[in-house]
């Protein structure tokens, strides 16, 4: 007889939580069952697939999508509801009424989640690196809102028209506001969770893990610290080193009461030199 998934889609505001939440399911139940069964449960030639889809680098067709239904076993309102998740990622961040019929089709079909339409401008601020160097700056001694001043201070080179449209992007959603003088000044506004999109965060990471590797060679190393480690650990531990990552960030942030005067980033990388086990199934 078989057993009635405990695994609900209805408690996941995505499909990829949802499919990598039943994958360990199954696997928890079925020691032997791996990406490449369910690939082959699926129909598909080969589990690379399948493997870009729960990591987020593809999205399934409309067959694909129709497939994982019917092999999940999905019922007439679950169905809906899945198609829609995937819609949704598929849909440009531009197409905000196409966006918007999808997240009421969303919330109708369950209100105790809750889904927010990203706009480009959110898309933008966090992708792209220059806007909140620039939020920043905005927070130091002497800034100038000036377009040419700001891009002389910004590392790498950002192209002027760039610079002002960052300054209009962030002033739009609040991040920088005017005083009553009319100057622009830092706010203490943040972005929440829901404002940001996983593809906007893969990107800011991906570009300032790559400035990082330019300053090895363009930035002396009085002005620069960049070190690293290779270490074991139990994989049961890995909540915890995470937390100290967490709690560095707070730390960098309380260094002294002296006045601030440059613009830094910190990028911390923690990832696996070694197959764990489940990439090994």
């Amino acid at each position: 007889m078989q057993k009635i998934s405990k695994v609900h889609i209805f408690d996941h505001p995505n499909y990829r939580s949802f499919l990598t939440a039943r994958f360990n399911e199954r696997r928890t139940l079925n020691k032997g069952f791996s990406l490449g069964a369910w690939a082959a449960r699926l129909g598909l030639s080969g589990n690379s697939a399948l493997v870009m889809i729960l990591k987020g680098q593809r999205n399934p067709s409309p067959k694909l999508t129709e497939v994982l239904i019917s092999d999940l076993k999905l019922n007439a309102k679950e169905s809906a509801y899945f198609r829609d998740l995937v819609l949704l990622e598929k849909c440009d961040v531009d197409d905000t009424k196409t966006r918007e019929e999808i997240l009421k089709r969303l919330e109708r079909s369950n209100p105790k989640q809750q889904f927010r339409s990203i706009s480009r401008e959110h898309f933008e601020v966090v992708s792209q690196w220059h806007h909140y160097a620039i939020r920043e700056l905005a927070d130091l001694p002497g800034f100038q809102e000036d377009p040419a001043w700001i891009q002389k201070q910004l590392r790498p080179a950002v192209p002027l028209k760039s610079v002002q449209q960052a300054t209009e992007t962030l002033e739009n959603l609040g991040l920088l506001a005017r005083d009553e003088k009319n100057d622009i000044k830092y706010t203490d506004k943040i972005m929440s969770q829901t404002d940001v999109p996983d593809e906007a965060l893969k990107q800011f990471h991906e570009t300032m893990l790559s400035l990082a590797a330019t300053s090895l060679r363009d930035v002396h190393v009085e002005k620069r610290e960049i070190s690293g480690m290779t270490f074991t650990i139990a994989q049961k531990n890995l909540s915890i080193a995470k937390e100290l990552v967490r709690n560095l960030y707070h730390e960098m942030t309380q260094l002294g009461p002296e006045p601030q005067d440059a613009v830094y980033h910190l990028e911390v990388a923690l990832f696996p030199l070694t197959k764990t086990e489940r990439q090994n199934q």
